[in-house]
């Protein structure tokens, strides 16, 4: 299995683009990377992983999720878990969307990549009129274009990207695409969106690692400050958003996809970290993503959730393990359910 994983790394080869912005803090003239700490990882690295890693065993796929419509409340902010990183969020008369996977694998092709062991929550075709689609990076889990096609042609939303991941959409024919740099607003109606840093990385072949930017993004409305993590390491870029924008109303935070911690701790957050992101941004409701869809990495397809309810003990925070497709909604004055 490995040799055919390795053997097929060697056939992959994406365009690789390379920005051609302006050098700043976190863009050298040629690649982006963070400031906070240096996680190129190289090649062999990834290999020692690959031939040493003891992955936990995850079902097949999992019969559990009965596609649902989401709930709709436009004097609410409502917050739908879809699957994996892809979140409908609905405020001030808005329709979001984070990160849309629907495909049955997260990968180039449709016989490549981590197959999905569990049914989306929430089918394209039941989805609201998506107003904006916000991509945090452009690995496949994250961006994935033939759902992005789909929701094009029934929906021709805005979409917000990092630097450097334009030309992956308008390639695949979206008309509306914009790129975002870190710090960077956009206003729409009374819906305020910013993109702020995470600590990540950026690659969709063999040759554009850092090719691209990664981020987060804070939502601010007149109903709610909403705070949508993507992918990140934890770092001190959490208490610098809350400084920044204050305390927030919901944070969705990554918990999977952090076996084994030699490897991805400056890649992923594991369940405790993202508790203590949740204390830094102040945050009074916190909802988990980045888990039980697709097979990324070594812990079982249980233990973020068992992990996330163990550290949660003892402490007065609110942190929900959501299921695909379930919707909370939140009142103009608290963000109690």
């Amino acid at each position: 299995m490995k040799k055919v994983i390795l053997a097929t790394l060697g056939l992959i080869s994406c365009t690789s683009t390379t920005y051609n912005g302006k050098m700043s803090d976190h863009f050298d003239g040629k690649k982006f990377f963070n400031p906070e700490i240096d996680n190129n990882k190289s090649f062999f690295t990834f290999l020692k992983w690959q031939f040493t890693r003891d992955p936990k065993k995850w079902p097949e796929f999992i019969e559990d999720i009965k596609p649902v419509k989401p709930v709709i409340s436009p004097e609410k902010t409502t917050i739908t878990f879809v699957n994996h990183a892809t979140v409908l969020i609905q405020t001030a008369g808005l329709n979001i969307l984070t990160d849309p996977i629907f495909s049955e694998r997260a990968g180039p092709t449709s016989w490549l990549g981590a197959k999905r062991v569990r049914r989306p929550g929430v089918s394209i075709e039941d989805l609201p009129s998506i107003d904006v689609v916000l991509i945090s990076h452009n690995h496949y889990d994250h961006l994935d274009i033939d759902s992005l096609k789909k929701i094009e042609k029934k929906f021709h939303p805005l979409v917000l990207v990092p630097l450097g991941d334009k030309k992956w959409l308008e390639y695949a024919g979206l008309a509306r695409v914009e790129e975002m740099d870190w710090e960077q607003i956009i206003k729409l109606d009374t819906v305020t969106i910013s993109f702020e840093k995470s600590i990540h990385w950026s690659g969709r072949g063999l040759f554009d690692k850092y090719n691209s930017l990664w981020g987060s993004y804070v939502i601010r409305s007149s109903q709610k400050k909403i705070y949508f993590a993507g992918d990140t390491a934890y770092g001190g870029q959490f208490k610098k958003i809350q400084e920044k924008y204050g305390d927030f109303d919901i944070s969705l935070l990554p918990i999977g996809a952090y076996e084994p911690r030699w490897f991805m701790k400056e890649h992923h957050m594991n369940p405790q970290e993202a508790i203590q992101a949740a204390i830094d941004l102040n945050s009074k409701f916190n909802i988990g993503i980045h888990f039980g869809t697709f097979n990324l990495t070594d812990e079982s397809i249980d233990d973020p959730e068992n992990n996330l309810k163990l550290n949660l003990k003892n402490k007065a925070i609110e942190f929900k393990v959501p299921k695909n497709g379930e919707s909370f909604l939140f009142d103009e004055l608290t963000s109690k359910i």
